[in-house]
């Protein structure tokens, strides 16, 4: 900032010109008031930072690569990321940090990318923030970042693959709605899933089932199909089990759209004749009028988590590994007392 517009800005916002420098690079030694007060005046004076020249001069760009692998052509989108993006994007404008979104396509077989990201040719960010939709990430992706030399943390991805990973506590959710069904009154319980290695399967199909067990129920109704998921087909043969069951805990809002769907097909009423529960987006709750049962993953939650644990790497500090993340249980018109609306 030339010296005449970062004083004419400290005379307008009443602050130092060394304050107005601090602000405009991103210094979080400026309280938040001032902050504000010095971003204004810089618009009225018409002065907005080049962020070109600030990283020429300090060696950083303040600027985060949302790193999303993602499976399929460009274009395609998975809306569970919002969650996860959103907040990322709020906590680091709290850090003074900007999100850019980086999508990394990749092909179905092979695992080879469709096109080469920019972030692979070129080092334009301080940090990277990655998020594997389904949870998978090839090593190609780690090798590719890793070239990069900055610093790195996932979120929901199995940690024993990566150095930092911040990732919801499954196993605990999977216990959470089991547990509520079994308190309801309910002796028969279904899973309707798919198997699959990533945290999220295993870790619910485990807490479903420990915490059956637990209860001395029997476990025979979870069953885990083919990837990709068939809901439908799941859904037909938990209804076709010669010993009915009363209750079903779905993988996720698809396997439970596909329970829903088969019960009314059958002229079975959710919840009298069957409870039907999930696990579900913190987004899925805006689109219905009446909740449903579920638990509400907290998807915002591990994405400042994993901000927090970016900005002490790059600020050269080694973060503690942030514990599993807990979400909320959420009792809506989707589960019951046995028989009871």
């Amino acid at each position: 900032m030339k010296a005449m517009n970062r004083n004419r800005v400290a005379e307008l916002a009443g602050v130092s010109p060394i304050t107005v420098s601090r602000v405009f690079r991103g210094s979080g030694l400026v309280a938040e008031a001032t902050r504000q007060r010095v971003i204004e005046a810089g618009r009225r004076c018409g002065y907005y930072p080049h962020a070109g020249a600030r990283a020429m001069r300090c060696g950083r760009f303040n600027r985060i690569a949302a790193c999303v692998v993602q499976y399929g052509p460009k274009g395609s989108v998975y809306s569970p990321n919002n969650g996860y993006l959103d907040a990322a994007t709020d906590e680091l404008a709290e850090h003074g940090y900007s999100l850019v979104f980086e999508p990394l396509h990749l092909a179905e077989a092979g695992d080879e990318f469709i096109e080469p990201p920019r972030l692979f040719s070129e080092t334009a960010v301080d940090g990277v923030l990655g998020l594997p939709t389904g949870g998978l990430a090839p090593k190609e992706v780690d090798d590719h970042l890793a070239r990069l030399g900055a610093p790195v943390v996932w979120m929901n991805r199995n940690p024993g693959e990566c150095p930092v990973s911040v990732v919801c506590d499954e196993y605990r959710h999977g216990r959470m709605l089991a547990r509520h069904l079994i308190d309801l009154g309910h002796r028969r319980i279904a899973y309707a899933g798919y198997g699959s290695p990533h945290y999220s399967a295993t870790g619910r199909f485990a807490g479903i089932r420990d915490e059956l067990v637990a209860g001395g129920l029997d476990t025979s109704a979870l069953y885990l199909g083919p990837r990709p998921p068939q809901p439908t087909a799941m859904a037909e043969r938990i209804l076709d089990l010669s010993e009915p069951v009363t209750a079903v805990i779905a993988y996720h809002r698809g396997f439970q759209e596909g329970m829903l769907r088969a019960a009314s097909l059958r002229g079975l009423n959710v919840p009298r004749d069957l409870s039907v529960c999930h696990f579900a987006s913190a987004w899925e709750f805006e689109l219905v009028d009446r909740p449903p049962t579920a638990v509400s993953l907290p998807e915002p939650q591990v994405a400042v988590a994993a901000v927090r644990a970016l900005v002490e790497l790059m600020d050269g500090k080694l973060p503690e590994i942030p514990a599993p993340v807990v979400g909320e249980l959420v009792v809506g018109f989707t589960s019951a007392e046995p028989g009871k609306r």
